[in-house]
């Protein structure tokens, strides 16, 4: 698996300009977006799981333990959990009935 050297989120996401933020979310995007290309669901995007070396630009998504092909079984993939289980909702965070 290939590595870059990287910066620690915590260390620099408060000190990003809006140029960078969105050179940030655009490298994910496009990362996301060839994962998907081959058929594939990350499903534990985080920033520690997406690599950025800020003085080169440099960007790496990686931990891929509990990606899930969904080539064959996209509709099951993708419906397997109901929202409500999958959705974490203030209200329900206090103990309220999501229905």
């Amino acid at each position: 698996m290939p590595y870059i050297a990287h910066d620690q989120f915590h260390q620099y996401y408060d000190k990003m300009s809006p140029v960078e933020t969105q050179l940030y979310l655009r490298n994910l995007l496009v990362a996301l977006k060839r994962v998907h290309d081959f058929n594939v669901i990350h499903r534990d995007v985080k920033p520690s799981n997406f690599l950025y070396n800020r003085k080169q630009q440099k960007f790496l998504l990686v931990d891929f333990g509990l990606a899930q092909d969904i080539s064959r079984r996209r509709d099951v993939a993708l419906k397997k959990v109901p929202a409500e289980d999958r959705c974490w909702h203030w209200r329900w965070g206090r103990g309220e009935s999501a229905g």
